[in-house]
This record gives C-alpha cells, sequence and structure tokens, in this order.
C-alpha cells in the first residue's frame, strides 16, 4: 500500500483515525502523468489522512477543525441530507464509516485524496473535475445530474477550470421533483 511504500507502517500505531481514500481517487489524483519523487511530500500527503487519534463517526460535529498527523488542519463538517447525514472532510466526502481495524484503529473511507494547504503537486497530477466526481458516486446515484448537465450543454464547462461549487442534487432529489419535470430539464430546446 502507499504507506508502506513511503516507510510509514500504520499497523504498528494504535489509536488512531485512518481516512482512506479509493483506488478511483487515488487514480483520478495520481495518473501515471504524475510523478511526484520526493518521498518527504508522499509522506506529508499520507500523513494528512490520519487523526493521531480514535474518532468514530458519531462524535463528528457539525464543523470541527481537526489537527492531522501531518500538523496540518484539516476541516471536518456534517450536514442534513435527503438520506441522512453527509460527512466530509475538506472537499472529500466520507463514503465508508466506523471500520475497526485489529489494532484498533478507525478507517473512514473517502472519495478524494486530501493534499495538504502545504503541498504544490507537480505537473501532472490532477484532481477529478466535478463531472468525474459525479460519475464516481456509488451507484451512479448522480447520474440523473450529469444527463441534464449534457442536456444542457454544460458538460465541457463543468469538465474544465473552475473555480466551481455545485450543489449536485442525487438522482432521488431529481424523482421528487413534480410529474414531468426531469422529462421537461431532458427536452432539447429546454437548456436555458
Amino acid at each position: 500500500n502507499a504507506f508502506s511504500f513511503v516507510g510509514l507502517d500504520l499497523t504498528q500505531a494504535s489509536g488512531i483515525t485512518l481516512f482512506a481514500f479509493t483506488d478511483t481517487a487515488f487514480g483520478a489524483t495520481f495518473p501515471a502523468a504524475c510523478q511526484i519523487n520526493d518521498q518527504t511530500m508522499i509522506q506529508n500527503i499520507l500523513l494528512y489522512h490520519v487523526l493521531p487519534f480514535q474518532a468514530y463517526s458519531q462524535d463528528f460535529p457539525e464543523r470541527a477543525e481537526a489537527l492531522m498527523a501531518n500538523e496540518e488542519t484539516a476541516v471536518v463538517t456534517v450536514a442534513a441530507g435527503s438520506d441522512g447525514p453527509i460527512a466530509r472532510i475538506n472537499d472529500a466526502t466520507i463514503i465508508m464509516f466506523d471500520g475497526e481495524a485489529t489494532n484498533g484503529n478507525i478507517v473512514h473511507g473517502i472519495d478524494r485524496v486530501l493534499v495538504p494547504p502545504s503541498v504544490t503537486l507537480p505537473d501532472g497530477c490532477t484532481f477529478p473535475n466535478i463531472i468525474e466526481m459525479a460519475g464516481s458516486a456509488p451507484d451512479g446515484s448522480l447520474s440523473t445530474f450529469i444527463e441534464t448537465i449534457a442536456s444542457a450543454g454544460l458538460t465541457e464547462v463543468l469538465e474544465g477550470v473552475g473555480p466551481f461549487t455545485v450543489l449536485i442534487p442525487t438522482n432521488d432529489a431529481f424523482q421528487a421533483l413534480p410529474e414531468g419535470s426531469v422529462e421537461c430539464l431532458l427536452t432539447p430546446g429546454n437548456e436555458e
């Protein structure tokens, strides 16, 4: 794994919380073109995924700053969502909660790699764009959003350089609209 690659052994640590990114998130941030040869930078990025104490999801406040193991601050937020609370750490959504490792550590799965504020990624390293992030949502839960964006001719815009802040309705949110609303949104000529 990435931690052992740079000489960090989390199996020997106990009482920590790891925010583990998915393989998809790792591949999107660090594609083959991304070359980081600075082992200290890699360690810094990885340690930014570790809290030096146990934090179960029920302990997450509405908003809190957390000092990560690399001694930089990340922000954890919890907000109401249509299917229950939505927890985030910085720009990453927490997609799996409260995994317990045999050594007493807690693992939460996240959908993005966290990059500390002090790190500037080299050329070739990227973050997924809005459309890529929506497309990687669990169970295709944002596919109607992607379809409406394409219908409106905005895919290229949201695949481009931002900055953008997009509040994306889930498929369930679209289905909660009055009957015929989604079809109307997708009808050619209704882009505006």
